[in-house]
């Protein structure tokens, strides 16, 4: 993490930079070397299994996207090399600090958020809320990002953004301006401004996590899309802790893929994070796989990739989000025949059924299902996802 004394020297750079602060790079243009059509991306934990430059080098030909720990700084110059254009970011909070907390505390206590009793505010993950409406706060970030650009990182990651003040404190934070607890549109007025400063002072993409759902993306989170380089939606299809049965609602459904549509509009990547943190078998496991990675397919434009967590345990060494079928570019747009939805590849057809009933389909050509047998039809049973190739 950032040491003061770095800081220090840092803030010097932005402060002085002016209006020579760098104009934020345009989206990112990684692609794995495969013709699956299916790019993927990896979030990898503080539990990472990765302690090897081979190691490294083999999740750096599979993904697109990595964010990782800070390991991964003596490895950045042979992953670059296995896979030109890759975006690595070093995990970081963006409106919380918690290794950084005692800093903060000494020199700069008014960064730090409070509820109504007047009390700091500490999540359930550790980490206290600092006020993102401060010119010192953005100032601090961006001057993370620079040291991070500086170093050879290819990207900045900035978690705990979106409507992060909402959720696992113990009380709503108080808007220093306001004097009253922050309302939604404050506060997402706040980590945007936080997110397009950082992204103004460095050129290398800067990826933020607080899209959540399709859903919470519609009714709150758009504006965030819109800045930075890419979002990341941790909701994908789905919450982490729901049950193995919960499946989304048609209309939950529909508003991811539009969501991963829109930000890929806006010219920014769209981070599909599709987690089963509960306890699954393994037909349980693949199901939710093919549904989550078929409904990615139906919107996947120029910029979106895609990760499924099978558990909590999953680490980057898994073969998880390898192995997918060679479907090449799309050929269509994603369209809906009865209960089903159907997008063409060069070399395939994804079908999804996201109702609970069994749905046929006719596919317009001979094709080959999953178990290697030739089908002009398709019959998709409730709650999955089916690639067919050529």
């Amino acid at each position: 993490m950032r040491r003061p004394t770095r800081l220090k020297l840092a803030l010097l750079t932005v402060l002085t930079a002016g209006t020579m602060l760098l104009a934020g790079a345009p989206a990112g243009s990684a692609a794995i070397s495969s013709d699956s059509g299916v790019h993927t991306w990896l979030f990898d934990g503080a539990n990472t299994a990765v302690d090897t430059s081979a190691e490294a080098v083999a999740v750096a030909q599979r993904n697109d996207v990595i964010v990782g720990v800070a390991r991964y700084a003596q490895y950045l110059s042979a992953m670059k090399s296995a896979h030109p254009g890759i975006i690595i970011a070093e995990y970081h909070k963006g409106t919380t600090v918690k290794e950084d907390y005692p800093w903060v505390a000494a020199n700069h206590p008014d960064w730090l958020l409070r509820g109504s009793n007047g009390q700091v505010l500490k999540s359930s993950w550790g980490g206290y809320l600092i006020n993102p409406q401060l010119t010192g706060v953005r100032q601090w970030e961006a001057a993370y990002a620079q040291q991070q650009q500086a170093a050879g990182w290819t990207g900045v990651y900035m978690d705990s953004m979106g409507s992060m003040a909402f959720y696992g404190f113990p009380s709503t934070p108080i808007n220093p301006q306001t004097k009253k607890p922050f309302t939604m549109s404050e506060w997402l007025q706040a980590t945007t401004g936080l997110a397009s400063y950082v992204d103004s002072a460095v050129s290398i993409p800067v990826i933020d996590n607080g899209l959540n759902s399709g859903t919470r993306y519609f009714a709150n989170m758009s504006p965030l899309g819109s800045v930075g380089q890419g979002g990341v939606f941790e909701e994908c299809f789905r919450d982490a802790t729901d049950g193995v049965g919960a499946w989304p609602s048609l209309t939950d459904w529909q508003n991811q893929i539009k969501a991963i549509q829109d930000v890929q509009s806006k010219g920014k990547i769209a981070l599909c994070l599709t987690k089963l943190w509960v306890s699954a078998t393994a037909a349980q496991q693949s199901q939710w796989r093919n549904f989550a990675v078929s409904s990615y397919l139906l919107a996947k434009g120029s910029s979106a990739d895609f990760m499924f967590m099978g558990s909590k345990s999953q680490t980057a060494l898994s073969t998880a989000n390898t192995g997918f079928p060679a479907l090449g570019t799309p050929t269509s747009a994603l369209k809906q025949t009865g209960s089903l939805w159907v997008r063409y590849f060069q070399n395939g057809a994804v079908v999804v059924n996201p109702t609970g009933s069994a749905a046929s389909t006719s596919l317009g050509a001979s094709y080959k299902d999953s178990g290697g047998r030739a089908v002009t039809s398709a019959t998709v049973g409730g709650h999955t996802g089916a690639i067919f190739t050529k």
